[in-house]
């Protein structure tokens, strides 16, 4: 199974439309996200619990608003597969966090936290179009490589030291937090840190960086020219032909 088909379902559907709106949801939300973390930096790590605006909530609505309305179309269209259920789980999860932080009026930043992982998918997606459009490996394999190095980093800061800093803050603040905000935090975040240790391995083996599955650039470019040399002989039988009918 790729990384692809787990991350983005929607391409199996063969529905551009549902994809267009899953990336510009994620780059909008991501980058709000950066954006208040970058003016907010003292103020996300001092209150992850206390702080709550109403204005600041509402990206943490429309994200819940998205999770359901993809799992929907996840339970609609798609066929029942383990791609599927991992999604519908990620999703329920995702469901249950965040609804925390809007009802209670509480972890609003916490929830942000949790959300800055859309920073990390703005990268994601991007490596998954050049993926299912064959342009990784035809006209835009440099660039390819770039996202993919990019997409590893920022998985590695906004996933890996996401996920450290908000079981740190959990267990720094066990006697502050009801019991059931405490098992949320540390059972939706073991949830959270296996998909997140799953992808991780998906991409380093679907990358080339970890039992390696792709062609060599060696083997690339031998394809490419036997693949050039066979389009070469096509066009001489073509033209030898195209002179004896001539004649």
């Amino acid at each position: 199974m790729s990384i692809d088909g787990i991350i983005d379902h929607a391409h199996s559907n063969s529905n551009p439309e549902h994809f267009e709106k899953k990336q510009n949801l994620t780059q909008v939300s991501g980058l709000y996200l950066f954006a208040f973390f970058c003016y907010n930096t003292k103020l996300m790590f001092a209150a992850p619990l206390h702080y709550y605006s109403y204005l600041d909530s509402q990206i943490i609505t429309l994200s819940i608003g998205y999770f359901f309305y993809d799992g929907i179309d996840l339970v609609l269209n798609d066929k029942l597969s383990i791609s599927t259920g991992v999604l519908l789980f990620h999703h329920v999860a995702s469901i249950y966090v965040l609804s925390t932080a809007v009802l209670s009026k509480k972890f609003l930043l916490y929830a942000y936290w949790a959300m800055l992982m859309e920073v990390s998918s703005i990268f994601l997606h991007t490596r998954s179009i050049l993926h299912i459009s064959k342009l990784s490996t035809t006209s835009m394999i440099g660039f390819s490589k770039v996202i993919s190095y990019l997409n590893l980093f920022s998985f590695i800061i906004f996933r890996g030291f996401v996920q450290f800093f908000l079981f740190g803050w959990a267990w720094v603040n066990y006697d502050h937090i009801h019991f059931v905000y405490k098992c949320i935090a540390f059972g939706g975040g073991f949830c959270f840190a296996v998909i997140n240790i799953s992808l991780l391995l998906r991409i380093l083996h679907s990358d080339g960086f970890l039992l390696s599955s792709v062609v060599s650039q060696d083997r690339l470019d031998a394809l490419l020219e036997d693949n050039e040399y066979s389009n070469s002989s096509e066009s001489v039988a073509k033209s030898e032909k195209k002179e004896l009918l001539d004649v």
